[in-house]
C-alpha cells in the first residue's frame, strides 16, 4: 500500500505502468513467503523448548512472549532471537513504509494549490492511521521486555492489532474523500 501511494502520487502519470498486475503479484507473493519463512523459523525455534507446569496460555492465542513464560529452561538466547529476527521482520516494512510516506509527504508539499494538497493528504490518511494502529500496537507488544506483567494490557492490545484494526479496514478506507 505504501509503494502504491508513493506512486500514485509521486509518479501519478506512470501509475499504469509501473503498477502492473504483475508487480502487484511479485509484492503479493513476496509477503506470504517472508512471513511463512518467518513462522517456519519460531515454530523451529520453539520446538526443542522445554515446557512444564500448566499449559495454559494467559493470552488470547498462542503468541510467543506467552509461550515463553511456560518454558522451564533458559530462554534469554531465544528472546534475543526473537527480538533480533522479530526487529527485521517488522522494521523493514515499518522502514519502507515511513521512507514512503517522507517522500509523499515531500511531493505533496510542492503541490501549490491547497485542494490539490488536502486530496492528496487524504488519499494518503487512510492507510496512514491503519500503519499506525498496527505498527504501534505491534511495537507495544513485542519490543519491550519480556519480564514486564501487563497481562491485561497486552491482552487489549493484542485485540487491536488481531481484531479491531482489520475490522476497521473497510471502514477507514471509505470515509476518505
Amino acid at each position: 500500500m505504501a509503494y502504491d501511494r508513493y506512486v500514485a502520487i509521486c509518479n501519478p502519470l506512470r501509475y499504469t505502468s509501473l503498477m502492473t498486475k504483475n508487480l502487484c503479484n511479485i509484492l503479493v507473493a513476496g509477503s506470504w513467503l517472508l512471513c511463512s519463512l518467518h513462522s517456519v523459523m519460531q515454530v523451529g525455534m520453539v520446538s526443542p523448548l522445554e515446557f512444564c507446569g500448566s499449559n495454559l496460555i494467559p493470552a488470547l492465542f498462542c503468541d510467543l512472549p506467552p509461550l515463553l513464560k511456560l518454558v522451564c529452561s533458559d530462554t534469554t538466547t531465544y528472546q534475543w532471537l526473537v527480538y533480533t529476527e522479530g526487529s527485521l521482520v517488522t522494521m523493514s516494512p515499518f522502514m519502507f513504509t515511513v521512507i514512503s510516506y517522507v517522500s509523499i509527504v515531500s511531493k505533496i508539499l510542492k503541490i501549490r494549490s491547497a485542494q490539490g494538497r488536502m486530496r492528496a493528504f487524504s488519499t494518503c490518511s487512510s492507510h496512514l492511521s491503519v500503519v499506525t494502529l498496527f505498527f504501534g500496537s505491534i511495537f507495544f507488544i513485542y519490543f519491550r521486555p519480556f519480564s514486564v506483567n501487563a497481562l491485561n494490557q497486552e491482552r487489549v492490545v493484542t485485540v487491536v492489532y488481531t481484531i479491531v484494526t482489520p475490522m476497521l479496514n473497510p471502514f477507514i478506507y471509505t470515509f476518505r474523500k
